[in-house]
């Protein structure tokens, strides 16, 4: 929870007062009045596996509370749910990449928002369909950003089960200097079937509980993750406004030195020896799934009316290898490609790693590895 409540540090207003001009204004002012306006935007991730409550909170926030310009930007209207859905259950690498790309797409077009002042008729959009495009006009036209008087939040709208996923957005807060804040909506897993079950478009179980299992949540211990906290029903709103506040009055810097984080990022992508080590700890991790099914097969056989449709014994070994495979494929991807970030501090002395199954490596591979092999 988070309870501190800070001032918001404000800049003395100069030649222009904001507040009197509104965003319309800003639209035809020097960069100089833009970047000033944007001492007053925050951009709020809201993540949580689906059915958590992060729409409904929103909403609820629009409902109650005058200070705020609020940019709902809801995943699931810009993302088409037949497309994620390809995704989280096809672990093909062509499916995987459209729907990095889409994602991109939205990232995209909210930096091109911010740099027209949120000025609809500015946002590149071209890389969207038509469709997509006109949803993404209508969120920010609904907004109604020529009210004057008002700060900015962007809330993001997701589940943003990835760390790295979140961390897209804070490096748009860094490049244009505004306040950056997560929301966290645990769930437990029952809950959100049963309030998923009551949806008119249904998102499937499956893949909720394998959100959950993939679920990475903030760490305030991260120097980027620090104005973080949890959303419970017994919350209150005045903690949020305050996290808001105070995201508001410590925007994201650009720094004079390589952004630690991004050089974590950018040793995984490049490095040869960690990315070897994590591909012989996944490979003996694959050997060892596998050995115990097979020594536990007895008693599988013996309860073959339970296993989904009734394979052979050999069937079953075959089926459960092939998706075990595609874990680690899928897996090994993610780190190659930077989708998973690790702290530098399991990196260190890694050359050893996979032939030490106490490493911070070997154990956070492990880990990961074991929430997404499938029940047998």
């Amino acid at each position: 929870m988070y309870f501190i409540t800070l001032k918001r540090l404000r800049a003395e207003k100069q030649k222009v007062n904001i507040s009197e001009h509104g965003f319309s204004e800003m639209r035809h002012r020097p960069n100089e009045l833009r970047d000033e306006a944007m001492r007053d935007v925050c951009i709020l991730i809201c993540c949580g596996i689906p059915a958590s409550g992060k729409s409904t909170f929103i909403q609820s926030l629009k409902s109650t509370q005058d200070e705020y310009h609020i940019l709902h930007l809801s995943y699931d209207e810009l993302l088409p749910w037949k497309i994620e859905k390809e995704i989280i259950e096809d672990a093909e690498h062509q499916s995987y990449s459209k729907w990095k790309a889409y994602r991109k797409r939205i990232l995209h077009a909210v930096d091109s928002a911010m740099t027209s002042s949120f000025d609809v008729s500015s946002v590149d959009l071209g890389a969207f369909d038509s469709e997509i495009a006109q949803r993404f006009k209508t969120i920010i036209q609904q907004t109604k950003m020529t009210r004057t008087g008002k700060k900015v939040l962007i809330a993001v709208d997701d589940n943003m089960y990835y760390q790295s996923m979140r961390y897209d957005y804070y490096q748009l807060a860094r490049k244009y200097k505004v306040g950056f804040a997560q929301l966290h909506f645990p769930c437990d897993v029952s809950v959100a079937l049963e309030r998923n079950s009551e949806r008119a478009e249904k998102v499937a179980c499956d893949v909720i509980r394998s959100m959950a299992g993939k679920f990475e949540k903030p760490n305030t211990e991260n120097e980027w993750e620090k104005f973080s906290m949890e959303w419970h029903d017994s919350s209150h709103l005045s903690t949020v406004l305050a996290l808001l506040d105070d995201a508001l009055g410590h925007p994201v810097q650009s720094l004079p030195e390589e952004d630690p984080t991004m050089r974590i990022e950018s040793q995984l992508k490049c490095s040869q020896s960690v990315m070897h080590q994590i591909d012989q700890i996944l490979r003996t991790l694959v050997s060892q799934c596998m050995a115990e099914v097979k020594g536990n097969m007895a008693e599988v056989k013996g309860n073959m009316a339970e296993v989904k449709d009734k394979y052979s014994q050999s069937g079953i070994i075959r089926q459960f290898a092939k998706e075990v495979a595609a874990v680690k494929k899928s897996l090994f991807e993610e780190f190659r490609s930077g989708e998973l970030l690790v702290s530098a501090s399991i990196t260190e002395n890694v050359t050893n790693a996979s032939k030490d199954s106490a490493h911070p490596l070997n154990a956070y591979v492990r880990e990961r590895f074991l929430q997404r092999i499938p029940a047998l």
